[in-house]
């Protein structure tokens, strides 16, 4: 379904916590988009958030969804980590913290 969806962070335990992040839909042009993903500090380096964006595409592709257009935070090298990590590439120089991937 078209739309925006906000998935918060949940502690699940002592030891681990669900990221959150802003998603949209857009059914029509097969494109889900994410947006400030968030990782509880005291959980970063134990893989969480990237496991979460794979997942995130995973069940996107599933539904017929052909890309994922990510924006990037301008304050860290979050524009590497989506390039590296998941083969992310800018899609327009004139907005180089867009990013986008076919799934």
């Amino acid at each position: 379904h078209q739309g925006n969806y906000l998935l918060q962070d949940v502690s699940i335990g002592e030891k681990y916590s669900y990221p959150g992040l802003i998603l949209t839909l857009h059914p029509g042009e097969r494109l889900v988009r994410i947006e400030n993903i968030y990782v509880n500090p005291q959980y970063y380096g134990r893989g969480l958030g990237t496991a979460f964006v794979r997942d995130v595409m995973d069940s996107a592709r599933k539904e017929g969804y052909e890309r994922v257009r990510v924006v990037a935070d301008d304050t860290t090298n979050a524009v590497d980590y989506w390039k590296r990590v998941h083969g992310f590439n800018v899609v327009d120089v004139l907005q180089p913290l867009v990013l986008e991937k076919r799934i």
